[in-house]
């Protein structure tokens, strides 16, 4: 299995169909929805970094409609570069504002000079933002997390997930029958009992670090200015360290 690889959420839809051998296209719009449901029960970890430039109208923007977690916001209409415009400047020319409390910066000044900082508190209301009171620009570039889609329009979703939601529609599928024999009675049972345990493993896939992440982790954990190194070093009971017991 590919390093966080995303599929198209129509690779379950079809898995089940073929599993219940039913006709592909009478099915497809309510397994498609059934399908969404289970990738939102899972905790959907099918989205990636995107950017835009939106339009404010008084003290509101209207967000993309494919957004998930609005990660960073500049008042202004720039060009985001990949990022750097809110990772590289960091608060050197207050450029970024992280949304821990819910910031943004209001002026962002010109890059590689010495920008004015200050913020406006900013809540998410019916996919809007809603500033504390009205401002002067007419643009904001904000960077989000957001649902990636393939070329048909189907959300896509975490290769470990197929699995847990073809399950969860047969699940469903067996229980919308209205008249059950036992052993249509039995597959639904079972089908539900195993949606929960791949739902669960999905989600313990979804919660393991990838190389990167645990690269990271260890680096910080042997900083000699930061992490576990400088521990050590400060409380070695060899004579090489500069401070004993």
């Amino acid at each position: 299995m590919s390093i966080n690889k995303l599929v198209s959420i129509n690779n379950a839809i079809i898995d089940a169909m073929d599993m219940l051998a039913l006709d592909h296209d009478t099915f497809r719009p309510m397994f498609t929805s059934w399908a969404t449901y289970a990738e939102k029960e899972i905790g959907g970890q099918g989205v990636i970094r995107k950017f835009a430039v939106l339009d404010i109208c008084g003290c509101t923007a209207q967000l993309p409609c494919d957004v998930s977690k609005v990660k960073g916001a500049v008042l202004g209409d720039y060009d985001p570069n990949c990022g750097s415009l809110f990772s590289n400047t960091s608060f050197a020319n207050s450029f970024i504002a992280r949304p821990a409390g819910q910031f943004i910066v209001v002026d962002a000044g010109s890059i590689g000079g010495s920008g004015v900082c200050n913020t406006i508190a900013y809540e998410i209301q019916d996919n809007k933002m809603v500033f504390s009171y009205s401002t002067t620009e007419t643009k904001i570039t904000i960077m989000y997390e957001g649902y990636a889609s393939d070329c048909d329009g189907f959300i896509k979703i975490g290769e470990n997930h197929v699995e847990a939601i073809s399950t969860y529609i047969q699940y469903k599928y067996w229980m919308r029958k209205q008249k059950k024999s036992n052993a249509d009675m039995a597959m639904m049972k079972f089908a539900y009992t195993e949606w929960n345990r791949l739902c669960a493993h999905a989600r313990a896939l979804d919660a393991e670090l990838t190389d990167t992440e645990r690269e990271e982790i260890a680096q910080l954990n042997n900083d000699p200015y930061a992490g576990r190194g400088l521990y050590v070093g400060m409380r070695t009971t060899n004579d090489y360290g500069w401070y004993n017991y």
